[in-house]
This record gives structure tokens, C-alpha cells and sequence, in this order.
């Protein structure tokens, strides 16, 4: 296989990404994807002093989200925040929503994406064990054998040309 240089380096085409960092791709996923929910609900006055402590927002963060007029609009600008703030933001959120308990639902519905999400990518890398199918099962069942039939084919005469 030709390797490519980039940088002077080669690139390894088979990296393998670990199953903390697929997951991690998954949960930002969804913070994304419901997105419309979040901000329909989401009040973000709630969760910044949390997030402050935990280091996914910074003092300048919180300003910029306080100063916005509307809470949908301060909502929209919590969730850009927290996700470039890194792959912890998914975590940090739901242990905020889990520690306000005023909105549970949300870390329900947040949860609940997380682990249908989670079931399908497992059974992805880990598909069911199945019967060894190097081996053929044949039945011996002569019932459902086709049966030679009982009538007699013409006999086609072929002439010799002798």
C-alpha cells in the first residue's frame, strides 16, 4: 500500500477511533438534532452557574448569554457554547438538568436518544452470535426431496449415418 506524506509524516489509513470518542460524536449529535426541543424548554439562567463551576463555560461565556434579550436566544447561544467547550458538554448538561430537577423531562428525552443511539452502535461493532455457518445442517427429510417422475420421457430415435 503507498503511503502519503503529510507534512512529512505518513498517514495511517487504518486508525481506529475509540468507542469513548464515537460516543462522545453521539451524544453532541443529539445535543444538535434537538436542538428545536432544547430551545422550546431550555432555560439557560439555570445551568450556567453549574457549567461555570465545571469549567464548560467561562465568565465571558456566561456575559454573552445573559446580555441576549430573549431566553430562546440565550438558549441557542448556552447550546453553541457548551458544544465548543468541548466533548464533556452532553455530561455537564445532564448533570445540570439531573441537579436543577425543574426539568427532567429534557434529560429524559436527552437520555433516552443516548441510548437507543448506544443499542444501535453496539449492535453494529458487536453483532449477535450466530450458529457456526461453516457447517451446512442438511435434512434428511425425504418428504420434501423432490420425487423422479413416475412417467417415461419419449425415446428420440437418432439415425446413423452409417
Amino acid at each position: 500500500m503507498a503511503e502519503l506524506k503529510a507534512r512529512g509524516s505518513p498517514i495511517d489509513y487504518n486508525v481506529q477511533v475509540s468507542n469513548e470518542r464515537i460516543l462522545a460524536a453521539i451524544k453532541n449529535e443529539i445535543i444538535q438534532e434537538k436542538r428545536s426541543e432544547l430551545l422550546v424548554s431550555l432555560n439557560p439562567d439555570r445551568h450556567v452557574d453549574y457549567l461555570r463551576s465545571k469549567c464548560l463555560l467561562s465568565e465571558e461565556d456566561i456575559e454573552e448569554i445573559r446580555h441576549l434579550t430573549t431566553r430562546k436566544k440565550r438558549a441557542s447561544l448556552f447550546l453553541d457554547t457548551i458544544l465548543k467547550n468541548g466533548p464533556k458538554a452532553y455530561d455537564k448538561l445532564c448533570e445540570s438538568l439531573l441537579q436543577e430537577r425543574t426539568q427532567l423531562f429534557l434529560l429524559e428525552m436527552l437520555n433516552t436518544e443516548f441510548e437507543r443511539r448506544k443499542n444501535s452502535y453496539i449492535s453494529l461493532i458487536q453483532p449477535e452470535e450466530k450458529e457456526d455457518s461453516s457447517y451446512l445442517q442438511i435434512s434428511n427429510d425425504h418428504f420434501s426431496l423432490p420425487k423422479p417422475s413416475s412417467r417415461r420421457l419419449p425415446v428420440i430415435e437418432v439415425d446413423d449415418p452409417e
